[in-house]
Parts: structure tokens; sequence; C-alpha cells
């Protein structure tokens, strides 16, 4: 009770977009309040000891199992609610971690986009039919811990000239397609992104590996262009700590919509009406 009367209370962020023409991105300093960070942190395990500097990734993603925490619902709904897409077109929340020293020349380092469509249009026939429903048309994101901009973290759409700093509570969102003359869904170019290393700056010393590196935490919202199917089977057995937040996910989303009368609440648009 004491988290639902903290959201209740928190004024509405401001966004900003970050784009002199055709907005692409939209960025809030103060999008979520503190309880909310403590408790994604604490939901993701991602503050635990992090893994041995000898590690070779980029980043390591670490699933939030119980979706329907009223963290989780406060930031998934602060998200969708920017992007105007219904609740129901969400992804599982996760948190990825960047530590100190780790490799910057692979993954999310560099730069990518998340379009997961086939080729560079949702459209498969000449009448404009979608084809492509598991479109992530929106990639959303909430710093969930500071570090200096000397010292990277931050997160760059460089085909948009954007840059947007590791700031606690602050929220980056970017939309990954756009309509073309046609009305066809499309490959937004300029949501090419990356997400920052963390490392020493020029001229200063690394941090003693004897002492904890710095660190990065960033929650990952994606949000599809349609509500998601059933949770398939297949899926399952090829990776189930995804199915398990995905069902975790349908379920706290079952039961957003019961206690807002079978609707989800504000209804957001959907992907034929942007």
């Amino acid at each position: 009770m004491l988290a639902a009367g903290l959201a209740a209370a928190s004024p509405p962020p401001l966004w900003t977009a970050l784009s002199a023409d055709r907005p692409v991105a939209w960025h809030a300093e103060r999008c979520v309040d503190d309880w909310v960070v403590e408790r994604l942190l604490e939901l993701s395990n991602a503050t635990l000891p992090t893994h041995p500097r000898t590690y070779t990734g980029a980043a390591r993603l670490h699933l939030i199992d119980d979706q329907g925490d009223p963290a989780a619902r406060a930031a998934r709904r602060v998200l969708t609610q920017r992007a105007a897409l219904p609740p129901r077109n969400a992804e599982p929340l996760f948190v990825l971690e960047y530590v100190e020293g780790h490799r910057c020349g692979l993954g999310q380092a560099m730069p990518h986009f998340d379009w997961n469509c086939a080729d560079g249009s949702t459209s498969a026939h000449d009448d404009g039919a979608e084809a492509c429903p598991q479109l992530r048309l929106v990639t959303s994101l909430v710093y969930l811990n500071d570090v200096p901009d000397e010292w990277g973290g931050g997160t760059r759409l460089p085909r948009a000239g954007l840059r947007a700093s590791a700031r606690r509570g602050a929220c980056l969102l970017w939309f990954n397609a756009r309509r073309d003359r046609r009305g066809r869904l499309v490959k937004e170019e300029k949501a090419q992104h990356q997400g920052e290393c963390v490392r020493a700056p020029p001229g200063v010393p690394a941090t003693p590996a004897s002492s904890p590196p710095r660190r990065k935490f960033v929650l990952v919202q994606w949000i599809r262009a349609s509500t998601h199917e059933d949770v398939d089977e297949s899926v399952c057995e090829e990776d189930p700590g995804s199915c398990i937040a995905l069902r975790a996910l349908q379920e706290a989303l079952a039961d957003e919509e019961g206690r807002a009368g079978g609707d989800g609440g504000r209804r957001g648009r959907t992907a034929d009406e942007l």
C-alpha cells in the first residue's frame, strides 16, 4: 500500500523531445521515484557481487521474474503511457548491467538497431497488411544509478546526434519505426543506438582490482506494435528464464486489466493509429 500511495502522489514526468525537426526520442530527467529504482534493482538481483572482470561480454542481462511487483507496474505504466501504446504491448522488463573494464566492441556497446523484422518494412503485401506483429516499436530505458559523464554510461543515438546521460531515475524513449508515405511502418534509421561502456577517462587510473568496479544499471522496456500471443512452449524449452518472465508479465497485465474494468485503464494507440 505504501508503494501504491507514493506512486499516486508522484507528479507526472516532464518529457522533452530530443530532436529539432521530427522528434525521434524523448527524455525525462525524473520519471520514476527512488523507491521504484531501489525495488527494481532488488527484483533483478543486479547489485549482487558482480561477475569477474574477465567476463567477455559488454553487458549482463538480469531478468525480473516478478513483473507484477508495484515497482515494475509503476515503471511499465510511465513508459507505455508516454509511448501511447497499451500495456498489453509491453515485453517483460529486464535490467542491463555494464561493468567497468568489460569489452566495449560488441553487443549493446556497438551501434545497433532494435528493429526485429525480416526487412526494412513491416508490410509484406501491396495492400499494406502488417506482416511483423512482433515489431519492437518502442525502446525505453530507465537509468537506475548515476554514472559521471566522463566515465561514459550514457546512451547514444549517433545518427540522430543525441546522447542521454546515466542519471538515476531518468528515462529515455525512442521509436524504432516510422510511417512512410504509403502508410507502412518502416525502419527508423535515426533509431540506431549504443550503450556506452563504463571506463576510466584518459589520465585517470582504473578502479583497483581490490575495489568494486564502477557499474551502470539500466532498466529496458521494449513495447511491441501489437499485443503478445500466448506463450509458445518451444520458447520455454529454449529459454526458460524468459518464459517465466513473460508468463509473469501476462498474469500481471491480466490482473491490472481486471482492476481497471477490463481494458487496462487508459487505452493507448495501436500501431495502426500512429
